[in-house]
């Protein structure tokens, strides 16, 4: 796994982004059940977590 430096950005906006990639990746038949339901299952926990003050 490669590490890439992503923006910061708020728990809604990487929920957005997770969403539309989950949506890509299901719409485009590019992974598995599995890997969707991975990504899923990230995007339900990531709503339980709030978002940090800001520094």
């Amino acid at each position: 796994m490669s590490n890439i430096n992503w923006p910061r950005m708020s728990n809604d906006d990487l929920g957005t982004q997770l969403r539309y990639l989950y949506d890509r990746l299901n719409n485009e038949g590019l992974v598995s059940d599995d890997e969707l339901d991975a990504l899923e299952e990230a995007y339900l926990r990531l709503e339980e977590i709030p978002d940090d003050e800001e520094e």
